[in-house]
């Protein structure tokens, strides 16, 4: 168990470290082709003057930013067996993947790091048969899929008007206010989307809010897994954006981080999971009943909603929106297989309190 922990803790600071440098990408591609340059110095001038010509400060952006990209994916690969529980099982390719790790690392704490975790996999005994094995099986129990519950008219009414007071932010930042008036306005806009959600899914987050505390231990480790599926899609999503011309940081992450940390903090990790999860899983649920059309809807409608406006035409709204529809969509996924909005809200709270510490360490920088 130990082990386990701390393989999720190398795991986590590992992530944080490459999503600091793709964050800093500027500025980690500069110190990457000074450190080649002086290395360059050693060999011959002409050598050295072919070599500096070749290496330029767009290579060492992209070399840089595909080793980190490259780095998460061989992590959130070694994450998803740790939570599984099979890291002595598949030890060949816990190693492996961690020495990809080792590898695409260009961060000295992280190569430390990964030297420590191959030595403590490499030392790791299998579980024997008989009573870890039998603990083995109990982990593996998954989450029963909760029944639909019945739908009245009064529920579409209610969340209609959930969608149209969410979607009102678009109208409110239309009008000109001043600082105080719209400081009230955006506090209310808060406080009344938040309640409202309570009201209009009671029924259902009682049900649901009552089935993860009867079921506390494997809901929360369904809730991580998916969120290391999630965080795989969503790399995958970011190296596809910036290959087509995107920025590395997207536009919404941009106007986050221009943000005070006491401002968006909260907002991200409490209001945002359960009232976007409410919005676009649980609203949309009600209305789209196919379980591929409303992933895909979902997904959709998340990216775009977290991109329309901050972009400059329709190709980069939509380059800019991969991420998040990466995000969107398997959170989705996630409510469809378990039919318990939490999950979801789970997931969507573990990404975003993952971005604010992030973002707190960046502020600390």
């Amino acid at each position: 168990m130990k082990k386990k922990i701390y393989f999720i803790i190398y795991s986590i600071v590992q992530l944080i470290i490459n999503a600091i440098v793709l964050i800093n990408l500027s500025s980690y591609a500069e110190s990457y082709l000074f450190s080649l340059q002086e290395a360059m110095a050693a060999y011959p001038e002409d050598v050295a003057a072919a070599m500096t010509e070749m290496f330029t400060l767009d290579m060492a952006r992209s070399t840089v930013m595909s080793s980190a990209i490259v780095c998460m994916l061989f992590i959130v690969a070694f994450l998803i067996i740790v939570l599984r529980g099979k890291v002595t099982k598949k030890k060949t390719l816990s190693i492996v993947l961690t020495v990809g790790a080792l590898l695409s690392s260009i961060s000295n704490i992280g190569l430390f790091l990964a030297v420590i975790t191959i030595a403590v996999i490499a030392f790791s005994k299998a579980e024997k048969d008989g009573e870890k094995e039998e603990k083995v099986v109990k982990e593996k129990k998954k989450i029963e899929k909760l029944r639909p519950l019945k739908v009245t008219s009064k529920d579409y009414l209610l969340t209609v008007l959930l969608l149209v007071v969410y979607f009102s932010q678009f109208v409110i930042d239309l009008i000109p206010m001043s600082g105080v008036v719209a400081l009230v306005v955006v506090i209310a806009y808060y406080l009344i989307t938040f309640g409202l959600v309570f009201f209009v899914f009671s029924k259902r987050l009682k049900r649901d809010v009552g089935a993860l505390k009867d079921n506390f231990g494997t809901y929360i480790k369904y809730i991580f897994k998916m969120w290391a599926v999630m965080l795989g899609f969503s790399l995958l999503a970011a190296f596809i954006r910036i290959l087509l011309g995107g920025d590395s940081v997207s536009a919404n992450q941009a106007g986050l981080n221009d943000m005070p940390l006491w401002y968006v903090v909260p907002l991200s990790i409490v209001w945002a999971p359960i009232v976007e999860e409410a919005v676009f899983r649980g609203s949309l649920r009600r209305f789209i009943s196919n379980d591929k059309l409303f992933i895909v809807v979902s997904a959709v409608l998340f990216g775009l909603l977290h991109t329309i406006g901050q972009e400059v035409g329709i190709y980069n709204t939509i380059i800019q929106s991969l991420q998040y529809m990466a995000m969107g969509g398997v959170m989705a996924y996630t409510y469809t297989k378990s039919n318990n909005i939490c999950t979801n809200m789970g997931v969507h709270c573990v990404q975003n309190t993952f971005g604010s510490i992030m973002m707190i360490l960046l502020s600390l920088v």
